[in-house]
């Protein structure tokens, strides 16, 4: 079987093959380039192709896996959001609202115009640095990153999910929003840390995380108001400054523009 799964796998060099319904066809809606590349390791690393036969064989054996463990979700506590595409053909848009009803505190988000595989596009990521002299402190500065975390990221999940790696300690914080009402959202942020840091060092860069968000939604109420009171009849997106608020405002823009 090892040797059937190798020829199966080389086939997929040929686009036509790639886009069958056994194959791509209905996992991804579109981005045929990106499958293309997934393709090459398997196709030219032979302990790659070793280990995709082995997991395959895994699955097979063990055929009441998947079943037995959205059995033990039940017991699971915390928050949980499930992205599911509304179009899959392959894992059905009712099996997603299933897990998420299973899932005590379960949330669901369909991203539309998609597939099984969710395409990149709906995402972005923006990544910073830190101002020079603030690690050495000669620059003064509300929180000082002098550890293992160089420069921060951020990234977007759209329609409502951030991801947030701050500079210093090991850290990555995830953020889901719902929107209340208009000009209302709410949210919950998980914070997770590596196994060696303090509680010293969470509650410093928790404190420094809080005060920036405090900052921003300072801001966002600010030009909310603006807005609201007619005075100001548009605004202008920092891009160069904030680029995620340029790529959400895409993404929503095509999202009420899509055809029905």
């Amino acid at each position: 079987d090892h040797l059937l799964a190798v020829g199966g796998v080389a086939r997929m060099r040929l686009r036509p093959l790639r886009r069958l319904p056994i194959a791509f066809g209905w996992l991804t809606k579109r981005g045929d380039a990106t499958t293309a590349r997934w393709m090459q390791p398997i196709l030219h690393q032979q302990e790659v192709r070793r280990d995709t036969v082995r997991v395959l064989r895994a699955i097979a054996a063990e055929r009441h896996l998947l079943t037995a463990t959205a059995e033990r979700l039940r017991s699971f506590d915390r928050p949980a959001l499930v992205v599911w595409a509304s179009e899959d053909r392959v894992m059905p848009p009712e099996h997603g609202r299933l897990l998420a009803d299973i899932l005590p505190r379960g949330r669901l988000i369909e991203i539309p115009d998609s597939y099984t595989l969710i395409p990149r596009a709906h995402g972005s990521s923006q990544r910073s640095v830190v101002r020079p002299g603030v690690r050495e402190g000669r620059v003064s500065a509300p929180y000082v990153p002098a550890d293992v975390v160089r420069d921060p990221q951020y990234h977007l999940l759209f329609p409502a999910t951030t991801i947030n790696i701050e500079p210093g300690i090991a850290n990555f914080g995830i953020d889901a929003w719902h929107p209340v009402a208009p000009g209302k959202t709410a949210g919950i942020t998980d914070y997770y840390f590596g196994p060696d840091v303090t509680d010293a060092e969470v509650a410093e860069l928790v404190e420094f995380s809080q005060q920036v968000g405090a900052e921003d939604d300072g801001l966002v109420r600010s030009v909310q108001a603006g807005l609201d009171s007619g005075v100001v009849p548009q605004g202008r997106l920092l891009l160069n400054a904030e680029p995620l608020i340029g790529h959400f405002q895409r993404y929503v823009y095509d999202a009420v523009t899509r055809p029905s």
